[in-house]
């Protein structure tokens, strides 16, 4: 009896150390797992600060290309405001027999430039056609003046309908060469407080256009955001549709 007692406690003791073994290999298991999971996240990690980085460097080369070509077609603009100078000169008394008086030439230097020619009509020539003027004084002009003077020609028939039409008088002509376009500034044909003024922009083709020498391509359609106006274009060419 005595010595059963004695090998059933050995088994025990056996069982024992066996479950302790095995508690210490899962033990090691589990700490070699852990240690390789946190070597691949060290790993993946340094991947992800590479690929950031790598990422961040490239919209950052991106951005300054994109700035350098910026500034670059603002230089351009530039040179080409400045080369348009001379040209004005040379307008300015080809307007002055048409009727117009230069009032300002408004440079702007930034990222995009531009170049405009403030303008007024001549009370003696309010109601001409300036098409009518120009085929009747036949005046040698250089391609830049004849796209010029055709696009303040489109401006001052529209003008002359919103007259007619709602009696908004033109006190100005914005005349603005880069990009072509001209800004139309209204106002009451009778001061009236109550009556607010109108300001109407035709734009023509790109920047371009007016600096391409002698190139004489025809004018685009008129592009007005005056929209839903019944103005009367009956045998006007230059009407705004």
């Amino acid at each position: 009896m005595k010595l059963r007692s004695i090998v059933d406690q050995a088994k025990a003791h056996v069982g024992e150390a066996a479950s302790l073994k095995k508690l210490d290999s899962m033990r090691d298991s589990l700490q070699h797992q852990l240690q390789a999971q946190v070597a691949m996240a060290k790993v993946q990690a340094a991947e992800a600060a590479v690929s950031g980085k790598q990422l961040l460097s490239e919209t950052r080369d991106k951005l300054q290309v994109a700035l350098d070509e910026t500034q670059r077609k603002a230089t351009e603009i530039a040179h080409q405001a400045a080369a348009l100078i001379p040209q004005v000169a040379e307008l300015e008394p080809i307007l002055k027999q048409l009727g117009f008086v230069v009032c300002n030439i408004d440079v702007t230097l930034s990222i995009a430039p531009s170049l405009a020619v403030i303008i007024e009509q001549q009370d003696a020539y309010l109601g001409e056609s300036l098409d009518a003027l120009l085929k009747e004084r036949q005046l040698p002009l250089t391609g830049f003046q004849d796209k010029v003077l055709h696009l303040l020609a489109r401006a001052t028939d529209f003008a002359a309908n919103i007259t007619t039409n709602y009696g908004y008088r033109a006190i100005q002509y914005e005349l603005v060469l880069l990009p072509p376009g001209v800004i139309i500034h209204f106002g009451p044909h009778e001061p009236d407080l109550l009556k607010p003024s109108l300001n109407v922009k035709i734009e023509d083709s790109p920047p371009d256009t007016l600096t391409s020498g002698e190139d004489e391509a025809s004018l685009p359609a008129v592009e007005s955001p005056v929209e839903d106006l019944p103005i009367s274009s009956a045998g006007d060419e230059h009407a705004p549709q």
